[in-house]
Protein backbone atom coordinates (compact mmCIF):
# COMPACT_ATOMS: atom_id res chain seq x y z
CA UNK A 1 0.00 0.00 0.00
CA UNK A 2 1.41 3.84 -1.34
CA UNK A 3 1.75 5.79 1.97
CA UNK A 4 -0.25 9.10 1.08
CA UNK A 5 2.28 12.29 1.28
CA UNK A 6 1.06 15.36 3.31
CA UNK A 7 1.57 18.53 2.40
CA UNK A 8 2.18 20.64 4.98
CA UNK A 9 1.39 23.96 5.13
CA UNK A 10 3.76 26.22 5.11
CA UNK A 11 2.08 29.32 6.62
CA UNK A 12 0.91 27.87 9.65
CA UNK A 13 2.80 29.47 12.71
CA UNK A 14 4.83 27.74 14.47
CA UNK A 15 7.59 27.28 17.45
CA UNK A 16 11.51 25.91 16.92
CA UNK A 17 12.68 23.66 19.44
CA UNK A 18 16.00 22.16 18.88
CA UNK A 19 17.04 18.00 20.08
CA UNK A 20 19.97 16.84 19.75
CA UNK A 21 21.47 19.28 17.54
CA UNK A 22 18.50 18.99 15.20
CA UNK A 23 15.92 21.77 14.90
CA UNK A 24 12.45 21.26 14.87
CA UNK A 25 8.91 22.84 13.98
CA UNK A 26 6.64 22.56 16.97
CA UNK A 27 2.51 23.69 15.65
CA UNK A 28 -0.49 22.34 17.57
CA UNK A 29 -3.37 22.47 14.78
CA UNK A 30 -6.96 20.92 15.64
CA UNK A 31 -6.14 18.02 13.12
CA UNK A 32 -2.80 16.80 15.00
CA UNK A 33 -4.68 17.31 18.20
CA UNK A 34 -7.56 14.72 16.92
CA UNK A 35 -5.27 12.52 15.20
CA UNK A 36 -3.52 12.38 18.62
CA UNK A 37 -6.92 11.38 20.68
CA UNK A 38 -7.77 9.27 18.03
CA UNK A 39 -4.72 6.94 18.22
CA UNK A 40 -5.18 6.91 21.70
CA UNK A 41 -8.61 6.41 21.93
CA UNK A 42 -8.21 3.07 19.14
CA UNK A 43 -5.57 1.91 22.01
CA UNK A 44 -8.41 2.09 24.75
CA UNK A 45 -7.18 5.27 26.58
CA UNK A 46 -9.60 7.62 27.81
CA UNK A 47 -7.91 10.71 26.57
CA UNK A 48 -8.95 14.76 26.38
CA UNK A 49 -5.42 16.60 25.00
CA UNK A 50 -6.84 19.90 26.01
CA UNK A 51 -6.83 18.75 29.61
CA UNK A 52 -3.04 18.89 29.68
CA UNK A 53 -3.01 21.88 28.73
CA UNK A 54 -4.31 22.81 31.79
CA UNK A 55 -3.24 20.17 34.21
CA UNK A 56 0.29 19.29 33.47
CA UNK A 57 2.06 15.54 34.32
CA UNK A 58 5.44 14.85 33.13
CA UNK A 59 3.34 11.88 30.55
CA UNK A 60 1.44 14.42 29.32
CA UNK A 61 4.23 16.94 28.64
CA UNK A 62 5.43 14.21 26.69
CA UNK A 63 2.47 13.73 24.57
CA UNK A 64 1.65 17.03 24.16
CA UNK A 65 5.46 17.45 22.35
CA UNK A 66 5.00 14.21 20.46
CA UNK A 67 1.41 15.86 19.00
CA UNK A 68 3.21 19.27 18.56
CA UNK A 69 5.49 17.65 16.37
CA UNK A 70 3.21 15.63 14.42
CA UNK A 71 1.93 18.59 12.14
CA UNK A 72 5.18 19.60 10.70
CA UNK A 73 7.07 16.15 11.08
CA UNK A 74 4.21 13.52 10.45
CA UNK A 75 7.70 10.74 9.68
CA UNK A 76 8.08 10.69 13.57
CA UNK A 77 7.15 7.80 15.34
CA UNK A 78 5.30 9.41 18.41
CA UNK A 79 6.36 6.36 20.71
CA UNK A 80 10.28 7.46 20.10
CA UNK A 81 9.64 12.12 20.41
CA UNK A 82 8.28 11.25 23.63
CA UNK A 83 11.00 10.16 24.58
CA UNK A 84 13.41 13.09 23.76
CA UNK A 85 11.57 15.18 26.82
CA UNK A 86 14.10 14.56 29.34
CA UNK A 87 15.18 16.14 32.58
CA UNK A 88 17.99 18.21 30.99
CA UNK A 89 15.66 19.82 28.42
CA UNK A 90 12.24 20.37 29.85
CA UNK A 91 12.41 23.41 30.45
CA UNK A 92 12.93 24.34 26.85
CA UNK A 93 10.07 21.82 25.86
CA UNK A 94 8.08 23.72 28.18
CA UNK A 95 8.71 26.52 26.50
CA UNK A 96 8.34 25.31 22.94
CA UNK A 97 5.05 23.61 23.99
CA UNK A 98 3.44 27.15 25.29
CA UNK A 99 4.86 29.53 22.41
CA UNK A 100 3.11 27.09 19.82
CA UNK A 101 0.01 26.31 22.10
CA UNK A 102 -0.15 30.59 21.79
CA UNK A 103 0.67 30.47 18.52
CA UNK A 104 -1.64 28.14 17.17
CA UNK A 105 -4.69 28.83 19.01
CA UNK A 106 -7.28 31.33 17.77
CA UNK A 107 -7.31 34.79 20.11
CA UNK A 108 -9.59 34.41 22.75
CA UNK A 109 -10.68 37.84 22.66
CA UNK A 110 -12.74 38.69 19.49
CA UNK A 111 -11.77 41.90 18.00
CA UNK A 112 -15.36 43.61 18.00
CA UNK A 113 -17.14 41.62 20.98
CA UNK A 114 -20.94 41.36 19.86
CA UNK A 115 -23.13 44.23 21.58
CA UNK A 116 -26.35 43.94 23.48
CA UNK A 117 -29.78 44.08 21.34
CA UNK A 118 -31.31 47.12 22.72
Amino acid sequence: MKKVVEIIDPTLPFSEITVDGKVYKMCFTYEALAAAEDAMLAKGHEVNILVPMLRRTFSSVRTLFSVGLYTFHPELDPAVTKLWVTSENLLQVLEAIDSAWSKSMPDSKPADPPQPEE
